[in-house]
């Protein structure tokens, strides 16, 4: 899926947005949210792995140094 972002003051009823070239002919999806209540700190790119270090399993984290390993043995074995 492929996403545009723009953060705009609204002055009136409508809003005019440049170069959605690219989405010309698909069907998409507008919505306009305030970002009155939106943190501050999201104007700035985040760290992931802060963000998603809630939702690593230290269990598997040995098996991704030999994971490209595994899966293109397990693709190309003979069955």
């Amino acid at each position: 899926m492929e996403a545009a972002r723009y953060i705009k003051k609204i002055e009136s009823s409508s809003i005019l947005i440049e170069g959605l070239d690219r989405f010309a002919g698909q069907e998409v999806e507008i919505i306009i949210l305030s970002s009155e209540n939106r943190p501050s700190n999201l104007h700035h790119k985040e760290n992931l792995y802060g963000v998603l270090n809630g939702y690593a399993d230290n269990a598997k984290i040995s098996a991704e140094k030999q994971a490209w390993e595994s899966a293109a043995q397990e693709k190309h074995e003979k069955r």
